[in-house]
């Protein structure tokens, strides 16, 4: 399948309560859950800063990550 419609069900996934990351260069999704994501404020993939990069997803600045967190 295209990794453009593979992603577009992996953000569905988070208004359905996935938390988690995904590695697009090693094509790994993880899951991890939100308070300890934010509890450590760095990405679990590499350590490497974290940036906001939309609702329900943070972006590393360093890897490349997508964290996808639960929306309240």
């Amino acid at each position: 399948m295209p990794r453009e419609l593979l992603r577009g069900w992996l953000y569905e996934l988070v208004d359905h309560g996935f938390s988690g990351y995904i590695n697009w260069e090693k094509d790994t999704v993880y899951s991890v859950e939100a308070q300890q994501l934010m509890q450590a404020g760095r990405c679990p993939a590499c350590s490497g800063e974290l940036s906001l990069a939309g609702k329900g997803l943070i972006h590393c600045t360093y890897c490349g990550a997508e964290i996808m967190i639960e929306q309240d």
